[in-house]
């Protein structure tokens, strides 16, 4: 079996996939939000009282966008830490591993613009018909191609802004590695979160009404560059997971069963109803909601990595399923969810719509993952593995 194989912890896949159906999911809630029309406003109603309740995860788009970022970050370190490859050779695999399926659904939102879209959808929300309402242009696409750029990502694909984050990330991260060397974990968590804040804080003051570098902390809206020291501090938090992983599967270990159980409600509540409660002491600014999501993702990651009866869960085939089309299905549910509204809206109505765009979202990705997504990763692998990114943290 080879080092790879060894190192990689399926459950991950698992978590992976259903955090990509959990914001596919929260894209199908949002669309009957603030619609003009009561039945659609009832529906609304229904699913916001839901969403107080523990069903309402299974929509928690946001919460499970910081997941894959912390995951990411224990992917990344794992990656640098154990492969025999130099950063160049560290960002190209990087690189084709997610640019190639990204071109591709960059691609399948630009001709369903040109082919699909005739205006806006009446009965539904502004939410909704916001995308696809500008022209394509070539500056447009040109931004897309660049990947890094602060640009919109509503006008192809509104899922593609985590992507730009990531690969920035990527690029630095091998750096945040090095900086972390030699550190207490809890020093670097505690660096990073500060980082995290001040961010923030610039950003809040930018949009409070203050001209505090525009290109840095507005330009962009989520591809701002203002975000990605802010979004570092998850992926510090996963990378701080996957070093001091033997000494957490020995504390996990020595934990009695009502431990175990404590440490799931704990990271759960956290992840789940950490934002909720923000919100409710009057915090709504959705930046600062996410930190004790963030940490509720960490502890949950723990428990997925460690617990015998989450790993026997989540490597069930139909999990790990979700798991390997996670990517494709993250990156392709807006435009398909986009393509049948425009083409199927006001022929087919929205409660047999919606259901049938979810299996050909399924389908789509399926295929996307087959031909486009394994052909990428089998060329990231083919790169030549000479000389070591960094020492071993």
């Amino acid at each position: 079996m080879s080092a790879e194989k060894r190192r990689h912890i399926y459950q991950f896949d698992a978590i992976r996939g259903i955090a990509a159906l959990a914001v596919m999911l929260s894209h199908y809630v949002l669309i009957f939000a603030n619609s003009s029309l009561s039945y659609y406003k009832n529906v609304s109603s229904l699913i916001d009282n839901l969403s107080y309740s523990p069903l309402g995860i299974f929509w928690a788009g946001r919460s499970a966008v910081l997941l894959f970022f912390v995951l990411s970050g224990y992917v990344l370190f794992v990656m640098i830490n154990s492969a025999s490859v130099n950063y160049i050779q560290f960002l190209l695999k990087r690189g084709l591993r997610l640019y190639i399926p990204y071109l591709f659904a960059v691609f399948l939102g630009i001709v369903g613009e040109y082919l699909l879209y005739h205006g806006k959808l009446s009965g539904l929300n502004p939410w909704v018909n916001q995308f696809w309402s500008g022209s394509i242009t070539t500056k447009s696409i040109f931004a897309l191609l660049l990947f890094i750029d602060a640009f919109d990502t509503n006008r192809y694909d509104f899922t593609i802004w985590t992507l730009v984050q990531e690969m920035r990330i990527s690029i630095l991260f091998p750096a945040i590695l090095l900086f972390m060397r030699g550190k207490k974990w809890w020093i670097s968590i505690i660096i990073f979160f500060t980082v995290s804040v001040l961010s923030m804080v610039i950003r809040i003051f930018a949009l409070s009404g203050w001209q505090l570098l525009p290109w840095l902390t507005l330009s962009g809206s989520f591809t701002a560059y203002i975000f990605t020291p802010y979004y570092m501090f998850a992926f510090v938090l996963g990378a701080t997971l996957a070093s001091q992983r033997k000494p957490l599967q020995k504390w996990y270990g020595r934990l009695s069963t009502q431990g175990r159980i404590a440490v799931f409600i704990i990271g759960f509540s956290l992840y789940y109803y950490g934002p909720h409660f923000v919100s409710t002491i009057g915090i709504h600014h959705l930046v600062v909601r996410d930190w004790p999501a963030v940490v509720g993702a960490a502890i949950l990651l723990v428990v997925s990595a460690y617990d015998i009866v989450a790993i026997k869960t989540l490597t069930r085939p139909v999990f790990l399923y979700f798991g390997k089309i996670s990517y494709s299905l993250y990156l392709l549910h807006a435009v398909v969810l986009l393509a049948m509204l425009h083409a199927f809206y006001g022929v087919i109505i929205l409660p047999v719509l919606l259901p049938l765009s979810i299996g050909v979202t399924f389908l789509i990705s399926d295929l996307a993952y087959r031909f486009v997504e394994k052909p990428a990763i089998n060329i990231s692998r083919t790169l030549p593995r000479n000389g070591l990114i960094t020492k071993r943290l």
